[in-house]
């Protein structure tokens, strides 16, 4: 069983590599470059500028 402490130290790496992940993304938005990710299964190239309007969209609901 995951202890409360166990749990807030994995939230904390989450919030710590998510942050991480979006730095990255704004710099390779900044160069136009693009993103390799998972979608559905499939490997998929996007644009990083696309992907953060994505993560915007998705942390306003």
């Amino acid at each position: 069983m995951i202890s409360v402490k166990d749990h807030l130290i994995a939230e904390k790496g989450r919030k710590v590599l998510a942050k991480a992940v979006r730095e990255e993304l704004e710099r390779m938005s900044r160069n136009g470059q693009y993103a390799i990710v998972n979608r559905n299964g499939k490997t998929c190239r996007v644009l990083a500028a696309k992907l953060l309007k994505e993560l915007q969209k998705k942390k306003q609901k």
